[in-house]
Formats: structure tokens, sequence, C-alpha cells
């Protein structure tokens, strides 16, 4: 049964006339007849009553157009969501985010695309480091926003700078470097670092460590943490210091001390990254972006 059969039944069955049917459905009589027929067949019940005069609906014919009127609601209105979907206008966005760069930014980023793409669903998902670039590659997510530098591994996408932020170190609040303004690497000689355990995010751990290559510093000592969280309640319980980006004073108490590293005003980049024509709707969350 096919949606043009539907249609001549649904023509036929209003009208209740060949002749006006067929010119409603720009077809001629003989032909309205051959689909009705073929289509009583196909089913294997009789839909009307046929007189030298008169087209009535049987018993079987009256049920059977309710269900047809039904049947080509759900056909145009799948029709109509499909070409939504194929526009964009309607469809879903998964988006994944490195959790404490984004918490501040990404409430009214997305309260701004909702605001304008009511009918696209924006599922957020929240990643560490590692994880997140791996989602990228693998297609899982359709929208990443993640630093710029776990990116450059990654083949085929699009990207566009969001933001940036500073390095700090951070210490204990009774360290003898709390309260300074600014120190460098070569004061950190002595110092116990503590780090993000490789094994959890390899990209925290090599974001940290190529800081410490550009300034030909090696660590004394590193401890491993397997959390951001866990970094900084290791450094709040003085067991060393660590590097982090400056939008996390937001998680830290008067226990933690952020200090600036001169040269490391804008290390922390955050962009967005996406792969081109993979979701149709992913140019209405750029428009919101403005990339």
């Amino acid at each position: 049964m096919t949606t043009h059969q539907l249609e001549a039944f649904i023509t036929l069955a209003e009208t209740l006339n060949y002749t006006k049917a067929s010119k409603l459905l720009h077809t001629t009589q003989p032909n309205l007849s051959r689909i009705i027929f073929n289509l009583e067949q196909e089913i294997g019940v009789k839909l009307f009553m046929r007189s030298k005069r008169d087209v009535a609906l049987t018993t079987v014919g009256k049920v059977f157009y309710d269900d047809s009127l039904m049947m080509m609601s759900q056909y145009k209105s799948a029709v109509a969501r499909a070409k939504q979907v194929d526009t964009g206008t309607k469809g879903v966005i998964d988006l994944g985010y490195l959790g404490p760069a984004m918490l501040a930014r990404l409430p009214g980023i997305i309260t701004d695309f909702k605001r304008t793409n009511p009918d696209i669903i924006v599922n957020i998902w929240e990643f560490s480091y590692t994880p997140l670039i791996r989602a990228l590659e693998n297609n899982e997510i359709d929208i990443a926003f993640t630093p710029e530098k776990g990116l450059l591994s990654v083949s085929g996408i699009e990207k566009r700078r969001l933001f940036s932020d500073e390095m700090c170190l951070v210490v204990n609040s009774k360290h003898n470097l709390a309260g300074r303004t600014a120190v460098d690497f070569p004061e950190l000689s002595d110092e116990p670092f503590i780090m993000i355990d490789p094994k959890i995010s390899s990209m925290d751990f090599d974001m940290l460590w190529s800081m410490c290559q550009d300034r030909d510093f090696i660590p004394k000592d590193i401890f491993l943490a397997n959390s951001l969280n866990n970094l900084i309640m290791m450094v709040s319980c003085g067991y060393g210091i660590s590097i982090l980006a400056g939008h996390m004073r937001q998680f830290t108490d008067s226990n933690i001390c952020f200090i600036s590293l001169p040269g490391y005003e804008n290390y922390f980049e955050i962009s967005c990254a996406w792969r081109v024509g993979l979701n149709t709707s992913v140019p209405f969350m750029l428009e919101t972006l403005r990339i």
C-alpha cells in the first residue's frame, strides 16, 4: 500500500464521486477505478459499494477512512520532521565540554541557543581532558569545548578559539610563596609538584610537563592526583605545589593561593571544535557562538 493509494481512497471517500475525485487527483476515472480496485485486492476487503449512480463507503470502508486520515497525517508529520532535521532546524546536538573551564560560560550559551532554536535539543556531557578529545575523535559528540592543545592530534575538524586564560602556580596559603604576585620556575627547584596521573588524563599531565620543559625545568619530586579535586586537596593539605588555569579559582577556598607565572598569561586556550557536515544542526550553535 502506498501513500498514492491512500490519497486516492481518501479523496473518493470524501467526494463519493469518481468524476469529482478524478479531477481533484488530476487523473482519469478509469485510472482511479484501477487504483481503488488494486487497494481493495491488496487489503482483502471491499471499501466501497458501487451502483450505476451511487458510490458509498462500506462499514469497513468507514473504519479504514478514519485510520487512513491518521496514517496520512503521521506520514506528513514524518516528512516535515525529516525536512527540518535535514535543514538543521529540528534535531539533536551532543555537546561535550571540559567541566571546570565551561561551568561559568556554558549556561549563557545554552540559554541563548534555546531562545532562538527551540526545536533543537542539546545534550550536554561533561568530560575530563583526555576522554573529551577521544569522544570528539570517535564522533560520539558533535561539538567539543576543549583546550586548543589537545586538538592538534585530531584530524578532519574545524575549530575556533572561544577564550584564553592564564596559568598560575597554586600553593597552600601557608606556603612561603603565598602572597607573591608572580613567581618564575627557577624559584621552584626544591618544591614537590602535584600533577594529574597520566593514566587518568595524559593530556592534563602533558600540558603541565610541557610548561616545565619550556623552561628547562625538572621538578624535584612528583606526586600524582587522580582528579582535579584531588589535586586541589593535595595542595591544600601541603603535599606540594601545582599549576592550574586561572578559572580554577572558583573551585578553591582560602587555603589555596594563585600566583601568576610570567609568560603564561594566555597559555590555556579553550576552543570550539566540530566536524563539517556531520550534523546539520551544528551551524545554528556556531551562529549562537558567532563563529
